[in-house]
């Protein structure tokens, strides 16, 4: 056989846990059918061999160890000196990923996945930007909606013209802007650019006392009219979407993996000259089962194919931004 036909075996990259909390290692199993954590993802995916984790509760590490077949460390720098992983996941509490971050920068891994928000301090985020853009080590922040496969294309079809101008559109959300309301508006940003100006309209709180959940009109670069709708998680959790644009209507529904659904304008058959949405046509979300995955594959097609981060530290920072802006300008407002 010929050089030219032989089949060139795939780049594998190593890569590490530091944090073994629930996102890290403990939402699921290595026997679950669905896929939860960073440990999962890793274990599953076929290019990246998984070869540590560390934690500094030595009985969490060493359950995560047990758990998933792999090494443990009670301390992350043993860990990332001795490994020297490709790939490293930010799974510590909020509070500790600024000092976890300019831990990893010591041992220039080929990438960083960290879990939001980058920093609780948008000082302290912008700080590690230049960091890490000095260093020129890409950092992906998990913002999960961003890896569900079937969002990701119907965006592309928005920003390549198909289903025309946005008209409108209108999110609902609960327990707080900070916590569920950053999801949904970094989804409404990845889709419609930057926001251009903000009207909050009510607040209350469904979960912690210093996170209001906020309902707001806003305006983003590429739709004119913006909604953002709560409910109370008191009551019961929920999010959800619905996209106005000329060519199509889509709502997606984020519980329960569930389709989204696509209508597209008709002419009504009953009324001439009036034009109506069309049954609604299904595609499968990935949902939370399958973004985790997908999260690490994208991670692995960056590094191989060069494909462009999903959401850098400096798109993290942007949604971090919009939400304290919001949750600021909701305090003039009466609960």
């Amino acid at each position: 056989m010929s050089v030219k036909n032989k089949r060139t075996k795939a780049k594998r990259y190593t890569a590490a846990v530091i944090g073994a909390g629930r996102i890290g290692a403990f939402f699921d199993a290595p026997n679950s059918k669905e896929v939860l954590t960073h440990a999962h993802a890793y274990s599953t995916h076929p290019r990246i061999e998984f070869v540590g984790i560390a934690d500094g509760r030595p009985s969490h590490a060493e359950a995560a160890g047990k758990r998933w077949q792999t090494p443990w460390f009670d301390d992350a720098e043993d860990m990332l000196s001795i490994l020297r992983p490709d790939i490293v996941s930010v799974c510590v509490p909020t509070e500790a990923h600024a000092t976890t971050l300019r831990l990893i920068t010591k041992y220039r891994p080929k990438l960083v996945i960290c879990e939001k928000p980058v920093t609780n301090a948008l000082d302290e985020t912008r700080k590690l930007i230049r960091e890490f853009k000095r260093l020129r080590i890409p950092v992906l922040v998990n913002h999960s909606r961003r890896f569900d496969e079937a969002l990701a294309k119907i965006r592309d079809r928005f920003r390549t013209g198909v289903y025309g101008n946005s008209i409108s559109a209108s999110m609902l959300y609960t327990r707080g802007v900070l916590n569920n309301g950053s999801h949904v508006l970094d989804v409404a940003r990845w889709f419609f650019g930057e926001v251009k100006r903000i009207r909050p309209l009510h607040t209350h709180v469904d979960g912690l006392r210093h996170d209001p959940t906020v309902d707001a009109h806003l305006v983003f670069e590429k739709c004119p009219s913006f909604f953002l709708m709560s409910g109370d998680d008191r009551r019961y959790s929920l999010v959800e979407f619905d996209f106005l644009f000329e060519n199509a209507r889509i709502r997606f529904s984020d519980f329960g993996a569930p389709p989204i659904a696509i209508q597209i304008p008709r002419p009504d058959p009953l009324y001439t000259g009036y034009r109506t949405l069309s049954f609604a046509k299904t595609i499968q979300a990935s949902g939370h089962t399958r973004n985790m995955y997908n999260l690490v594959r994208h991670a692995v097609r960056h590094l191989s194919e060069r494909e462009p981060l999903r959401c850098t530290m400096e798109d993290a920072r942007r949604t971090q931004e919009l939400c304290l802006t919001l949750a600021k300008k909701a305090r003039s407002l009466k609960a």
